[in-house]
């Protein structure tokens, strides 16, 4: 595309789905055992020290496989949640490790599926497949037991392209080289994924989760582990390589990391009569996660078991009075029971742990790295008490343009990362969500928006022992840093709307996320992009070296993710220090959302590429409340070298210019204006041929004078 030129995007989303697969599923057999008559149980600790998680590095294999899910109470008494039911994890864990990679590293993940391949083989009264439960309208939750994998906020290759693996797998096995999720992992099947990590890639934190249209929900609620990309002294680029940043390099040290992965279970059962998360019937995109439950009626693992217990007060007897659920009570691939009590079956766990003890040092500075990878939902944290400070650094794996950034409270949505600075006076102090100054938008009329409230999230013990005073009028000291930035981050936000520069904006559009009540489905209504559901039939052109502009729309309630690379906000309605909290003008983000704020929309702005490092092909935009993912609330992308000009005006894009794709443009080629140019040029040179012999026989006939045809 040539510079200067323009086209205008309209995007208008009403829920959340992600895509069916575009390229074949692997074949090799993920050679998991039979998983026989009994499956491994995962009981979920609570109040206990917070777990350091072992670390996956280099080359690693995630085997999602199934685990009886059950804690953290002990369902006696209401005080705990407890839940018991069967999950998805990945080596048979809630959170099984930590992924290290450093800038410039290759980082290879085998992801297995080692879920159950035919209903038959649990429970001859469901029917395994592609079968959806079906909605009046739009997607639906389908296929329980097929995979994806999503390597989140990722900076690099898609994988689409067909770029091979190097080294290349083993035979029969299928390998991309990038952020594919398109590419399903069917049961007894794994994918390899390459990831070639850019040596300019911000350090920063990251997570990785099962990403198959249908399934995302179901599986990432208890499947899904942190990454952590590291600096690279040799040859990575240096961030922290200003003068003001020069004295954080002490505080960026790994005896200083807390690593806090969040998971949320979101199970409440109301007393309606029905059985089903509320509101009832499922499956809504607000229904607590009601895959989990009764939503998905081909789900092997899913539901029987005995009445549910809203109350959660005194020993449940379950259905024969011995703790039983009758037939099925057994730790079985047979119909696992999906059961909870307490009134807080609601809850969030770290490390796969219920509020867990993190233990600090008065005076010292550490680092939290936090996950939120809820399904859907978002977090105001904060701390109760006086005698601690927070310094945000970095959001979504991404340096701030100065920090620390003080605030006395963090909001996160699903899928958000925060990296924070944190000092505290000695003491004892309880880290909640819901407890801070903010409370449930106004505006909010669905589940799928509420904020998460649960007093402890986890306890801090600060010992004084050893530790020293904090400075409370500057508790990380001065000045801010400045950090250095690569191409990819550059400040966009007085990027002139020239036409004669390839920085020039040439590319803007409108993201609308909202729901509708306009079209026929649940009562809650359907997440849609620009009223269309799983727009994959156009993609929106992001074409390498351009910028690229979009005005997004009714995220108060819709957080907005762009895979494979990050995005600037460069205009909000309120960019005062009481917005220290949620974002700021100038941030990088991959994932957006600002509940409770009074605002609703930004304007972002990112340059995509450089090709050497994100090459070409196809990935997605959608909203990260992952019900609605599965419902449908996704676009495709595509990242492309120059545009093409959309045959279809006003279409499914209302106006996109979303171009056809490269493989249809040569298809069409190859198989239509080829051939077609082909035989216009044979019948030229016939005709030709045929003119010039008339001519030539014209000429012994008669002279050029007498010539009736040339005069």
């Amino acid at each position: 595309m040539m510079a200067g030129s323009r086209a205008t995007l309209g995007l208008f989303l009403i829920g959340c789905c992600s895509l069916s697969s575009a390229l074949p599923p692997s074949s090799a057999p993920a050679m998991a055992p039979s998983l026989g008559s009994e499956i491994p149980t995962v009981r979920i600790q609570s109040r206990v020290p917070l777990p350091t998680l072992p670390v996956l590095q280099d080359s690693y294999t995630l085997n999602i496989g199934v685990a009886r899910i059950v804690g953290p109470g002990d369902n006696t008494s209401a005080d705990d949640p407890y839940v018991e039911f069967t999950g998805r994890v990945y080596n048979n864990q809630l959170v099984s490790g930590l992924v290290r990679v450093k800038q410039g590293n290759v980082m290879r993940a085998t992801v297995c599926n080692r879920l159950p391949s035919a209903a038959n083989t649990i429970n001859s009264s469901f029917e395994y497949g592609y079968k959806a439960f079906p909605l009046s309208s739009g997607q639906s939750y389908k296929d329980p037991n097929v995979a994806a994998h999503h390597f989140h906020g990722h900076y690099g290759n898609p994988g689409t392209n067909n770029v091979p693996c190097d080294p290349l797998p083993p035979a029969g096995v299928s390998c991309y080289r990038g952020d594919n999720i398109f590419a399903d992992i069917m049961p007894g099947r794994c994918n390899e994924y390459q990831y070639d990590i850019s040596r300019v890639t911000a350090p920063g934190t990251f997570w990785m989760h099962p990403h198959h249209q249908g399934s995302t929900s179901l599986m990432m609620q208890s499947c899904s582990v942190p990454v952590v990309l590291d600096e690279n002294p040799e040859g990575g680029f240096d961030y922290l390589a200003t003068p003001s940043c020069e004295r954080f390099r002490s505080i960026f040290m790994p005896d200083n990391e807390v690593i806090m992965h969040m998971q949320t279970f979101m199970m409440a059962v109301e007393p309606n009569n029905t059985d089903l998360p509320d509101p009832s019937p499922g499956p809504t995109d607000d229904g607590y996660i009601a895959v989990a439950e009764k939503s998905v009626p081909q789900d092997p693992f899913c539901c029987s078991g005995p009445n549910k217990d809203n109350l959660g007060a005194g020993n449940w007897t379950g259905v024969n009075g011995d703790n039983s659920t009758g037939d099925d009570w057994a730790a079985s691939v047979s119909q696992e029971p999906f059961y909870v009590s307490g009134d807080n079956s609601q809850f969030t766990v770290i490390n796969g742990v219920y509020q867990p003890i993190i233990q600090m040092t008065a005076g010292q500075v550490y680092r939290w790295r936090m996950v939120q990878a809820s399904t859907m939902k978002w977090m105001d944290l904060s701390l109760n008490g006086s005698g601690c400070h927070w310094g945000i650094y970095s959001r979504d794996g991404n340096f701030l343009r100065s920090f620390p950034r003080m605030t006395d409270h963090i909001v996160m949505s699903a899928a958000n990362r925060v990296d924070v600075l944190v000092v505290c006076e000695p003491g004892t102090y309880q880290l909640g969500t819901g407890q801070g100054p903010l409370g449930h938008d106004p505006h909010c009329e669905s589940s799928h928006c509420e904020l998460l409230n649960q007093t402890t999230l986890a306890t801090l013990e600060v010992s004084a022992q050893g530790g020293s005073t904090v400075n409370t009028s500057a508790p990380f000291g001065e000045p801010e840093c400045e950090p250095r930035f690569p191409t990819y981050l550059n400040d966009l936000r007085n990027t002139p709307a020239s036409v004669d520069k390839v920085t020039s904006i040439t590319f803007k559009g409108l993201l609308n996320f909202t729901n509708s009540q306009q079209l026929a489905g649940p009562d809650s209504g359907n997440c849609l992009i620009n009223s269309l559901i799983n727009n994959e039939g156009q993609p929106m052109q992001e074409v390498l070296g351009e910028v690229t502009e979009l005005f997004v729309d009714n995220i108060d309630q819709h957080p907005y993710h762009h895979h494979v690379q990050p995005y600037q906000i460069v205009a909000l309605g309120n960019d005062s220090d009481e917005m220290n909290a949620w974002w700021r003008v100038g941030d990088y983000v991959d994932t957006l959302l600002l509940p409770s704020s009074g605002l609703k929309n930004a304007t972002v702005r990112w340059v995509p590429g450089p090709g050497e490092i994100t090459g070409v092909g196809y990935a997605l935009l959608h909203c990260h409340i992952s019900p609605h993912s599965d419902e449908g609330c996704i676009m495709k992308t595509q990242l492309l070298e120059q545009k093409y000009s959309n045959p279809y005006p006003g279409g499914l894009s209302n106006g996109a210019a979303a171009g056809i794709t490269i493989a249809v443009l040569i298809m069409f080629f190859a198989a239509v204006v080829a051939p077609i140019a082909w035989c216009k040029h044979v019948k030229r040179r016939r005709r030709s041929a045929e003119r010039a012999a008339q001519e030539e026989s014209r000429a012994r006939l008669v002279t050029p004078e007498q010539d009736s045809e040339k005069v």
